[in-house]
């Protein structure tokens, strides 16, 4: 059900929601792409995304030179399951980027919370 309120509240807003490619076909199966620092970076990237939602294990490691300067381009880079380290998101704030804390559950969906 949270999943399904995930993907809605961004369609009935005209958005878009960039997900993994499948990577099993229905001859073969292969093990789903599991989501790294890299990658999830990378595929905002090529998506051309105005926002990303992720977990501060993400974050944290976003800090180099090159994808502060991609964050920063963001309109939000929100995040949720676990608190984000005041030094990571000083920083981030500092250097011009829109960081959010978000709070919900699967079974109801997000809320962003204002700071």
């Amino acid at each position: 059900m949270g999943i399904l309120t995930q993907f809605s509240n961004v369609l009935l807003n005209c958005g878009t929601a960039c997900i993994y490619p499948p990577a099993s076909t229905a001859t073969e199966y292969r093990v789903p792409i599991t989501p790294t620092p890299a990658n999830a970076l990378d595929i905002g990237r090529k998506t051309g995304a105005t926002g990303i939602v992720a977990v501060p294990a993400l974050i944290l490691e976003w800090q180099s030179d090159e994808d502060v300067a991609y964050l920063k381009t963001l309109k939000l880079l929100a995040y949720s399951g676990g608190p984000l380290a005041q030094r990571v998101g000083d920083y981030l704030v500092s250097q011009g980027c829109h960081v959010v804390p978000i709070y919900g559950g699967t079974e109801c969906g997000l809320s962003p919370s204002s700071t």
